[in-house]
């Protein structure tokens, strides 16, 4: 398993399914294998992106290999942490935001509703909803 760790959306391959999680303070929250839908999501978001450049030539202005692009936008892998950052910013958007877009379709929406955080949360070992606690209280 292959995995980037840092605040925000962790990029993980798990069995060659991949999956995002979203941290949360120091509890990590809501692995999600992404759907049909949002892996089209994304492909056509990096799409848009790269515009009527070619991968090639797109790519190398970016310093990324052209194979990894590719494959993004063929749904066959995700992109790591820094280049979902890259993404971010290219679209003019935060992580937070292209979490949104990729699970709602609108970068300006919650990622997860309550009830997911809640259902997620409910299933968590004693310690860590008291963590979970605390820190919402904390502010």
């Amino acid at each position: 398993m292959n995995s980037i760790v840092s605040d925000g959306i962790i990029t993980l391959q798990v069995l060659s399914r991949p999956c995002l999680w979203l941290q949360w303070g120091c509890l990590m929250l809501l692995c999600f294998t992404m759907s049909r839908e949002e892996m089209a999501r994304l492909a056509s978001l990096l799409r848009e992106i790269r515009g009527d450049k070619s991968i090639r030539s797109f790519c190398a202005d970016l310093d990324l290999h052209w194979s990894a692009w590719r494959n993004w936008e063929a749904g066959q892998s995700l992109p790591r942490l820094e280049h979902l950052q890259t993404i971010s910013e290219l679209k003019g958007w935060t992580l937070d935001q292209l979490s949104s877009y990729l699970r709602t379709g609108d970068p300006n929406l919650p990622p997860f509703s309550i009830e997911e955080i809640l259902e997620y949360a409910r299933k968590l070992p004693l310690e860590q909803r008291a963590e979970m606690a605390r820190q919402l209280l904390a502010g």
